[in-house]
């Protein structure tokens, strides 16, 4: 991720396949000067839109720490729901999975 006004690198949005077929994750971190300023919510949407059309995949997973209140936003303002829909719903070290699916 580069902002805008500064041309400088504030974070990453990664993408990648998963074991299961038709399955891909997502993943994304920003630096701390980065944070709280919604830099991630625009990112993640950008990135999980075009996975979702682009790539031959009918659902795309992340994973957020239960205690990361600030992800679990930018993560339901892109459009992923809670485990019910992720391949793997219960909860690790890796974090509550959280999943997004294609739209009708």
């Amino acid at each position: 991720m580069v902002e805008r006004d500064s041309d400088g690198a504030v974070g990453l949005v990664y993408l990648d396949r998963r074991p299961q077929p038709w399955i891909a994750g997502l993943g994304y971190w920003l630096i701390p000067s980065a944070q709280r300023r919604h830099l991630g919510m625009g990112a993640v949407r950008l990135a999980s839109d075009w996975a979702l059309r682009e790539l031959d995949i009918l659902r795309l997973e992340a994973r957020v720490a239960p205690d990361n209140l600030a992800s679990h936003r930018v993560l339901e303002h892109a459009g992923f729901l809670g485990k019910a829909g992720c391949a793997t719903s219960s909860s690790s070290a890796a974090g509550q999975p959280m999943a997004r699916v294609p739209p009708d």
